[in-house]
């Protein structure tokens, strides 16, 4: 049985006879249960829904709530609660009815607070009505409120704590002895019937009662800024206090000190008016430091050139489904719904006027009637909050303005403090990019690229993203800074990854304990299977292989498969003639072996197969490309790769053989696969390839630790080796792409020096 110390119980059945479907109809912008919820988490309770509602249960899912599907029985709250009570135990309970939305903040926990401090057993809220008129035969006399001397307090379903010992053992949520907490309008109202909900509905859009409903954790705060150049007030301390701040066109108000200095998003419209204006007067100098810019879409033929001028290549066109919503809207008002559209949980602060009749009078895009109808409707929902005081006489966001306003420091920062979660940047390593990710509130984007994505998920087990131009991926914390992007469905994956050819590794291992298991890593997102051969070894390799086995099956969709050679291999190099070795102990031999079993094991299937070196670290975006090429069985495609050495700690390039394979690093489909074998000192491919095609680009680094000339292995002499950093390519591709791999797994030579 569960142990939960404060536990809030929100029933919320499927059906209602009078208001259908209230629970999961929208108030304040909602489902009518979450504003219950919100609450619990607001106070320190845990709260548990319980439903019979499958809409209901789905949302929890979804939100990650605790819920409980439950036997309802319609005359008998108490029912409802003994169910949950059998499955938690817990010292207090709330029961808080999601038909009661408003509520006074704190007030939970102040009653846990007297309930624990003076150890009454039950308490709740109540509406105090005074009595005038006939009560037990006698009638009572009260012009006043003040004046009455018998009230009745009656239960508003708003708020009931008790005990759990306690409501089992008189069976009831309440006694003589219970505690009565007033509570005052609005939040003693209750929604039984359609006009209820109506009347709640208008009451939740009203300012001065949307405090009562509890604002959701982890709510983004975004304040969208029109270019209203004649503020009264000073709106800055309230604007860089949100989690995102989004502008529009030429941000007018940015240097006038009462709008605030932060600017995360810019939705610009390349219109000839627009561009009429001078750079100084648009505010171009500081379009390329916004993290996120979006382009309004009414000017696709000039926004290219535009974006491409002015070097805004991070910018994008606003998704299509705000362009089909608002064809013909002013820029503004699509800055609304994109606002909306990549925030849908946000409370969006609007500053400018909600009244659009007064804005732009005259152009050929304004439409007030239409665009006043939609501004409305997202003030009454909710989803806007207007902030402009600057006729009011009660403020909540401005101050007054200093006379003259004294312009402030108007560049953005690149990333906004939020309350809710500290914002960072994280480094991403994907099979094809590695990128720098900047998080502001629940969105991010790629410095680099300026892809963008909504956040679903950040916690210490992954980082799950849905990208604006594509679909979801998920990425998996590791060493450094780094997150690892984790194949879609790699545990129940039966079928190729890509295309209808299944991809093979062939990896044969030799004493590579620091590099094999970021090899397997750097080719697990684009094979299918990996076979791992071994022999005879002096290191932790297979031990290594192993470790990380589960890794490359459950988050790549990799299969991994070891296969023991029972004979000991002499390593090519060693000898001056492997032609006077032993059969059994040449590398050609053990080679053979790996590839009969591969044959035997794939038998007529379509696939193909690439010669993996565990020394070895791949580029997966390179190594896909190369396997895409693999079209019929008779296919053969030779890749290549720089030649790296490892020399008394430090990672340099190796000069007399910069690359390496081509000739003898072959990905070959079933019906060419190599057969091996041997010159005096190291194996070769015999085999014909007659459909030969070369991969120009580079498909790894190897790790060399030792020199190599024909019969000849000795270390690494100094004149031989190039600094790392004479080559930035080299140095970017191992910094990025292949350093992430070491860290992950830990290996020495991710400590490698590149001095």
């Amino acid at each position: 049985m569960n142990t939960i110390p404060y536990l809030a119980i929100i029933p919320a059945k499927a059906t209602s006879e009078r208001c259908p479907g209230k629970n999961t109809r929208l108030l304040g912008g909602y489902p009518l249960f979450l504003h219950s919820v919100h609450y619990a988490l607001q106070e320190g309770f845990t709260p548990i829904v319980s439903t019979d509602s499958e809409a209901i249960i789905s949302l929890c899912r979804k939100k990650n709530i605790l819920h409980f599907r439950e036997i309802v029985y319609e005359r008998n709250m108490a029912f409802c609660v003994r169910q949950i009570l059998h499955a938690h135990t817990c010292r207090y309970f709330a029961v808080l009815q999601p038909t009661s939305p408003f509520r006074q903040p704190g007030l939970l926990k102040t009653m846990l607070h007297d309930a624990e401090t003076h150890g009454f057993s039950s308490c709740y809220t109540s509406q105090k009505i005074k009595i005038i008129g006939h009560l037990d035969g006698e009638f009572q006399h009260a012009c006043r409120t003040q004046d009455a001397t018998r009230f009745l307090h009656f239960f508003d379903g708003n708020i009931n704590l008790s005990t759990q010992t306690g409501f089992f053992a008189r069976d009831s949520f309440f006694d003589d002895d219970s505690r009565i907490y007033d509570n005052p309008f609005p939040c003693c109202l209750q929604i039984d019937t359609e006009n209820e909900f109506a009347a709640l509905d208008q009451l939740a859009a009203h300012p001065a009662f949307r405090r009562y409903l509890p604002r959701p954790a982890a709510e983004l705060r975004l304040c969208l800024i029109a270019n209203k150049t004649d503020l009264k007030r000073d709106y800055s301390d309230f604007i860089d206090s949100c989690d995102i701040v989004m502008r529009i066109n030429k941000m007018d108000n940015l240097a006038s000190g009462l709008a605030g200095s932060k600017t995360d998003i810019a939705l610009i419209s390349c219109c000839t008016e627009y561009l009429n204006h001078t750079r100084k007067k648009r505010n171009a100098d500081l379009l390329t430091s916004i993290p996120i810019l979006y382009f309004n879409d009414e000017e696709p033929e000039r926004t290219p050139g535009f974006a491409f001028s002015e070097k805004l290549e991070h910018g994008n066109l606003i998704p299509p489904d705000i362009s089909l919503c608002t064809p013909a809207f002013t820029t503004l008002s699509k800055g609304l719904l994109l606002a909306d559209y990549l925030y849908p949980g946000a409370i969006i602060h609007f500053l400018g006027d909600s009244n659009m009749a007064k804005r732009t009078p005259g152009s050929r895009k304004h439409h007030p009637g239409p665009e006043n109808a939609f501004m409305q409707t997202m003030i009454a929902t909710g989803r806007v909050v207007p902030i402009l005081e600057d006729d009011a006489t009660i403020f909540r966001y401005s101050r007054p303005a200093a006379a003259p306003a004294t312009p402030r420091h108007a560049e953005p920062r690149a990333l906004p403090p939020a309350e809710h979660r500290t914002p960072e940047t994280i480094r991403l390593w994907h099979p094809e990019w590695s990128d720098d990710f900047r998080i502001i509130g629940n969105r991010g984007a790629r410095l680099e690229q300026k892809d963008a994505a909504l956040i679903l998920q950040h916690d210490d087990a992954a980082l799950h993203l849905q990208w604006d131009r594509w679909g979801k991926e998920r990425f998996i914390p590791g060493q450094g800074g780094w997150y690892h992007w984790v194949c879609p469905n790699a545990e129940n994956r039966t079928t190729p990854k890509h295309g209808s050819i299944r991809k093979v590794g062939f990896m044969r291992v030799l004493n590579e304990e620091h590099t094999i298991a970021a090899c397997m890593l750097s080719v697990a997102p684009v094979l299918d299977d990996l076979l791992i051969l071994w022999a005879d070894m002096d290191d932790r390799s297979i031990e290594r292989a192993e470790q990380w086995k589960p890794v490359l099956e459950n988050e790549y969709g990799c299969r991994c498969h070891f296969l023991h050679y029972p004979h000991h291999i002499v390593p090519p190099h060693s000898v001056s003639d492997l032609c006077a070795v032993p059969e059994k102990n040449r590398i050609d031999t053990y080679y053979n072996f790996g590839m009969d079993h591969l044959q035997q094991t794939l038998g007529t299937a379509s696939f193909a197969v690439v010669k993996v070196d565990a020394d070895q670290i791949y580029l997966p975006e390179h190594l896909g490309k190369a396997f895409a090429q693999i079209r019929t069985p008779m296919d053969c495609i030779s890749i290549g790769g720089h030649n790296t050495a490892v020399h008394h700690g430090r990672f340099a390039l190796y000069k007399p053989h910069p690359r390496n394979g081509v000739d003898d690093a072959l990905i070959c489909g079933a019906g060419n696969l190599p057969r091996y074998g041997i010159t005096p000192y190291f194996e070769k491919d015999t085999t014909p390839h007659p459909t030969l095609k070369t991969m120009r680009q580079p498909c790894w680094l190897h790790f060399m630790k030792t020199a190599k000339y024909g019969s000849i292995t000795r270390p690494f002499h100094d004149d031989e080796l190039i600094p790392v950093a004479d080559s930035p390519e080299i140095l970017r591709t191992y910094a990025t792409r292949i350093r992430p791999l070491l860290l992950r797994t830990q290996s020495t030579y991710a400590d490698l020096s590149i001095e």
